[in-house]
């Protein structure tokens, strides 16, 4: 429950426009980034959710920011 409502924050349907303009004026990645980013470099989240090792959403090659 804990990462769908994490990622329901950030749940929204954008126009490729919109992205656009996103990107050109804020200082923060679009949510889909901010989703996918983020959850796709933790492993808890790859072992809840039995992501194949080396899928998009389970990289072998992990962004660690704490021990």
């Amino acid at each position: 429950m804990f990462w769908i409502s994490f990622a329901s924050v950030w749940c929204r349907k954008q126009t490729d426009h919109h992205l656009e303009l996103t990107m050109e004026n804020s200082a923060h990645a679009p949510a889909k980034f901010r989703v996918n980013g983020a959850l796709s470099n933790i492993k808890e989240f790859s072992e809840d959710f039995n992501c194949e090792l080396g899928s998009k959403m389970n990289p072998t090659s992990k962004c660690l920011l704490w021990k």
